[in-house]
């Protein structure tokens, strides 16, 4: 913390109190997100090391079984982002377009900060399988690699892609009719400049506060997701693969659904994006004590034999 996470916070506090001083906004959002991005680097860096350092001298069956679980994953994101992008392939006329091969490249930042939560699910489960308690620090970390990944593609990749997909669908050269961005097309420091100033950016859609909001606070989510599936996926599986499989579908099915549906019910952006996260974590934490609860009576009951 004090040699790699003061420092970024240091700077960032010494940024945003220059550009507050100076009074400008745009200064005080660029400072907050330099900040973001270098805690970021530092926790995929860290995550990565510190996946590293737990295979060490871990026994052959371990370190084969978390490999597994990486390759299971890569296999599975590929799957399921394939999945998600055949709906636009075959009912918006990409596969019918002469850049059909671009705009399929384009298209797939934008689908896997939701792929990657599912596929790591698949991969805890049909990769490590009984292992996963025994390597539990190792999963964490790839579950904060994977969510780092996810913050890049929400904040920058995907944004980018998918304007750079609206312009080579339309066919834009370069000429001054360059196509609007909406909301999906904002970077992340853009949605949280506008949601302080609101105001209207040059080329882009009037956007209202509230899918501003709901953007916001859905792509914070979907950042969180892996390392929530990851924590779900450790308290409730029972170390047999298929039982543990019908788990992972009814968590990952219960998932999405949730980040469908709360719209129509919430009036709030906030619970809107967040309650598929925090329901999962109060069934995982639940399940957890329950469990507890049962080892407990015969814990005590061998003791009192033991006496």
């Amino acid at each position: 913390m004090a040699r790699l996470v003061d420092p970024i916070l240091a700077d960032l506090q010494a940024e945003h109190h220059e550009a507050a001083t100076l009074g400008s906004a745009r200064g005080r959002c660029l400072a907050w997100l330099k900040g973001i991005v270098a805690l970021v680097r530092v926790a995929t860096v860290h995550s990565a090391g510190l996946l590293m350092w737990q295979l060490v001298g871990r026994p052959y069956e371990d370190r084969r079984a978390v490999s597994r679980a990486v390759v299971v994953t890569a296999a599975s994101l590929i799957v399921f982002v394939a999945v998600l992008c055949a709906p636009f392939v075959a009912n918006f006329g990409v596969w019918r377009h002469e850049d059909r091969l671009v705009l399929l490249a384009y298209l797939v930042p934008s689908f896997m900060p939701v792929a990657l939560p599912a596929s790591l699910v698949c991969g805890l489960v049909f990769g490590l399988g009984q292992a996963q308690r025994r390597v539990r620090v190792a999963v964490v970390a790839l579950a904060l690699a994977a969510s780092s990944a996810s913050w890049y593609l929400v904040a920058f990749a995907a944004p980018a892609s998918n304007q750079l997909y609206r312009e080579a669908f339309v066919g834009w050269d370069g000429g001054p009719h360059r196509p609007f961005r909406g909301v999906n097309e904002l970077t992340f420091g853009e949605i949280r400049q506008l949601r302080a100033e609101p105001t209207i950016m040059p080329g882009t859609f009037p956007i209202s506060m509230t899918q501003l909001a709901r953007a916001y606070h859905m792509r914070l989510a979907l950042t969180a997701s892996p390392l929530v599936f990851a924590l779900a996926i450790l308290s409730m599986t029972r170390g047999r693969r298929w039982v543990d499989a019908g788990i992972g579908v009814g968590v990952v099915v219960g998932h999405l659904a949730g980040f469908i549906w709360p719209p129509l019910g919430y009036q709030s952006s906030v619970a809107a994006a967040w309650a598929p996260n925090v329901i999962l974590i109060v069934v995982a934490t639940g399940i957890l004590i329950t469990r507890w609860q049962r080892t407990r009576p015969s814990v005590r009951g061998g003791d009192l034999l033991l006496d």
